[in-house]
């Protein structure tokens, strides 16, 4: 994941806010082993000025990267090189330096005179760029919801998966209405387990809220949700009236 050499490939995300971005690399031949990822690859442009003189290189690509974090992106990035599945992150684990704009970027290091400072140093250089230091803790934590949502976007079936089903374990009374409003309700699968379990609850969040959906009125699709959540506890309600 920390081959510099001969990475290719940068996922890039802007950096505190501010307009200068940082570099998330890999390997175009690991990345196309996903077939969304494979015709991402295939559209994109070389970042002028990339390639080297051998024939046989493809020229360095990037994707800017807006909806997601970066730590999702690690999480992916070492589930494809490694099929390892975990929230931690490390950022000294991963190549992360320099948008593309030069063959054969920059590394993450950490500097050890500044307590949570990264500086990004060349292969080929001691010396540091200000301009592409970012304020973090190398330790970070990743969401399942997040992931989930980065996998479905690649398809990234196993991952998918897994993550689908830490989010179901984790489900409760204080989160199923963020999660479904939040971003369940864009996942069919996802949209109808959530929902069955809001049907099941409905007495419980009420008990606990006078309008458990009112902080969700802005909602463009509030009242279509509610009205589905409403239709399964009727339908449930109904069935066990039928049985007894």
């Amino acid at each position: 994941m920390k081959d510099i050499a001969t990475q290719d490939f940068a996922f890039t995300f802007g950096l505190n806010g501010s307009a200068r971005n940082i570099g998330l690399w890999a390997h175009q031949s690991v990345l196309a082993h996903q077939p969304v990822l494979a015709a991402l690859i295939r559209k994109l442009k070389v970042v002028e000025g990339s390639c080297s003189d051998s024939e046989d290189a493809a020229g360095i690509k990037s994707h800017h990267i807006t909806d997601y974090s970066l730590e999702s992106y690690c999480c992916l990035i070492r589930f494809l090189y490694c099929d390892v599945i975990e929230l931690k992150v490390d950022l000294d684990d991963f190549a992360i330096g320099s948008p593309p704009n030069r063959p054969f970027s920059l590394l993450c290091k950490k500097r050890p005179d500044v307590e949570g400072l990264f500086t990004l140093e060349s292969s080929s250089s001691s010396s540091t760029d200000p301009n592409l230091e970012e304020q973090a803790e190398p330790q970070r934590v990743a969401t399942w919801d997040e992931l989930f949502q980065v996998a479905d976007c690649y398809q990234v079936t196993k991952l998918r998966q897994f993550c689908l089903d830490k989010i179901k374990e984790a489900l409760d009374i204080a989160t199923a209405l963020d999660v479904l409003y939040g971003f369940a309700y864009r996942y069919p699968d996802l949209k109808s387990f959530v929902l069955e379990f809001v049907a099941k609850s409905m007495d419980d969040l009420y008990a606990s809220s006078s309008d458990p959906f009112a902080p969700y009125a802005s909602h463009p699709q509030r009242h279509e949700l509610l009205s589905e959540a409403l239709s399964l506890m009727f339908k449930a309600k109904a069935q066990t009236r039928d049985r007894e």
